[in-house]
């Protein structure tokens, strides 16, 4: 699931679209994947979302953590997102100007994922993401879960598993 929190801690859940980043006014968004598959033996390779855009976006940044335990996602309580732990490490994340329906991916996320798993995460748990804006225009606007099938962000980790075989690139949708 996805969800947006504004400055004052309330949340909306079925938006079609979110704006990651843009205004630094305490608006947060995150995206939670579900039961995320990395062996405990793996090393990741590269990691990261695919997202549509939603529209145009002027040029924009964000600051991506990831969340430090198994997700439950996201409700209607108030501060969803900013009452959970998050990696201290942070991914920065820059688009130039961007237009409708392109496929665009953020930079590799291995660094905070890997510390999510020295903090406990597991294989098979769930796995979320929270942007924070830097203060640059509205934001990167791409397709939420609720914003069609076709659209839907998809978390892509390749690996190298230590332990076994090595499988191929597996890519996780949301749930």
């Amino acid at each position: 699931n996805d969800a947006s929190e504004n400055s004052a801690g309330v949340m909306v859940l079925d938006g079609k679209f979110l704006w990651l980043g843009g205004s630094t006014s305490g608006n947060l968004r995150a995206i939670c994947f579900n039961n995320v598959q990395i062996p405990a033996t793996a090393s990741i390779l590269d990691a990261y979302i695919e997202f549509y855009t939603y529209g145009e976006s002027p040029a924009a940044s964000t600051e991506i953590y990831s969340e430090l335990a198994n997700s439950t996602g996201y409700s209607t309580s108030a501060h969803s997102i900013s009452s959970k732990k998050y990696s201290y490490s942070k991914v920065k994340w820059s688009e130039s100007n961007l237009t409708a329906k392109e496929l665009i991916r953020t930079p590799n996320l291995q660094s905070i994922i890997d510390e999510s798993r020295i903090k406990g995460w597991a294989s098979g748990q769930n796995l979320a993401f929270k942007f924070e804006g830097l203060n640059t225009n509205e934001g990167i606007n791409v397709y939420a879960y609720d914003g069609g099938a076709s659209y839907r962000p998809k978390l892509v980790i390749k690996y190298k598993n230590e332990g076994g075989p090595n499988p191929l690139p597996i890519p996780v949708t949301i749930e």
